[in-house]
């Protein structure tokens, strides 16, 4: 974030809803993507992101630095995603467009999106979770191990079980060492 968003961070700890608006918009997509990818409902996940919102304006000042606003932000929302879930004790549905938050396929490619559906449906609500932030949000490890709020070393057995999980799923190659 360059000087602007600086300002912006500043205004919206002073109480500038519009400056806080311009620091979220730019991350409502990733953040609802991530709580799609999180809960598994279409409706569930705007909820998660409004809330999240919300809980992120009232707790603004708990930001320490505009570098990290994404990282927070996102992490915010992931909490609210498992409070959720704890919340409503529902299993986790996959929707029918779950594979579009990994990869979007091309338009012929509907049968390769129903693999990808049903491989992440395999995978656990935290396996699903450090995928979603790595290979959708395109997230680096460290960022990924703040929005989840787990150490690196997790974030990293997670993706390999998953990884490992899927391969066979969707005959996907190792990738070289």
């Amino acid at each position: 974030m360059g000087l602007s968003a600086g300002i912006d961070l500043a205004a919206a700890v002073a109480g500038d809803t519009d400056a806080f608006a311009s620091l979220v918009r730019p991350v409502l997509e990733p953040a609802y993507r991530l709580a799609l990818g999180f809960l598994g409902e279409r409706e569930m996940a705007e909820d998660a992101v409004q809330e999240a919102t919300l809980r992120a304006w009232r707790r603004l000042r708990d930001l320490r630095s505009e570098d990290s606003f994404r990282a927070w932000y996102l992490q915010v929302v992931a909490n609210e995603c498992r409070r959720l879930r704890r919340k409503r004790r529902w299993p986790v549905r996959q929707p029918s467009d779950i594979a579009s938050l990994v990869v979007e396929p091309p338009e012929h490619a509907v049968t390769a999106d129903i693999d990808l559906s049903r491989a992440l449906s395999t995978l656990t609500p935290d396996e699903r979770q450090v995928v979603v932030l790595r290979y959708s949000l395109d997230l680096p490890l460290d960022e990924v191990a703040a929005v989840a709020a787990i150490p690196v070393g997790t974030v990293k057995s997670r993706l390999h079980r998953a990884l490992s999980k899927l391969r066979p799923l969707l005959e996907i190659a190792e990738e070289p060492s």
